[in-house]
């Protein structure tokens, strides 16, 4: 399942598939389960990703995941930020040698590299990035739109049924009692797929934060220890 399946997948096989509408950018981001092969480069001993509430917990891994296999994904050809990166991240992200180390092996590779070239892919990584995350957002918050529209319609639809039911008080007192009880549970029934949406959403916020942190944080270094 791809972090997309998140938001777009159809709960209700009887419920009609909305059109599917052309993206307007190349998503580069895996559309099924990433390779349980990849070695993290985001959450290292220099890098925890932030808390997120116990029960989106089982959610974060998954994004995390999803993000690291996009970010491999978007390797350009050649020697570039992502190898940069990826060396930078066996070592302590916030030691200058290791910037200076990890230039100096860069330089070995591809004589072409500067700091300047080395910026403006990290930049080209972070837009890239943020682009895959406010997809995610847009898509995860019509979602939630949706529940919370359906919750609101039939809640307005019950309470109109039980005023009409409460002028018969006497005739249905057993369908004002039914009505009741419909009316109770309608938080119930739809809070667990409202809960799981907001915990799919603070994952991708937690997962997009801690990436973009760790790619500025290089950044950083390479602005400040690279001649």
């Amino acid at each position: 399942m791809g972090i997309k399946d998140f938001f777009f997948i159809n709960e209700n096989p009887e419920e009609k598939k909305e059109p599917e509408v052309a993206p307007t950018y190349t998503n580069k981001f895996p559309t099924s389960n990433p390779a349980p092969s990849i070695v993290p480069a985001f959450t290292s001993q220099n890098q925890i990703p932030q808390p997120v509430a116990p029960n989106c917990e089982p959610y974060l891994n998954k994004v995390m995941e999803m993000y690291e296999k996009g970010f491999e994904n978007l390797n350009q050809p050649g020697y570039d930020f992502f190898e940069f990166f990826k060396t930078i991240s066996v070592g302590d992200k916030n030691n200058p040698s290791t910037y200076v180390m990890a230039y100096n092996m860069a330089k070995v590779m591809d004589a072409s590299v500067n700091k300047e070239n080395l910026i403006s892919q990290a930049d080209f990584y972070v837009n890239e990035i943020t682009k895959v995350y406010n997809e995610y957002v847009n898509a995860g918050n019509s979602k939630k739109q949706d529940a919370l529209a359906i919750q609101t319609s039939e809640k307005q639809s019950l309470s109109k049924e039980l005023e009409d039911l409460n002028k018969q008080a006497a005739e249905i007192s057993a369908k004002i009692s039914a009505a009741k009880n419909n009316l109770e549970n309608i938080a119930s029934k739809h809070q667990p797929k409202i809960d799981e949406i907001d915990c799919k959403l603070m994952a991708n916020e937690v997962a997009k934060k801690t990436i973009l942190d760790s790619i500025n944080i290089v950044k950083s270094g390479i602005q400040n220890n690279l001649n």
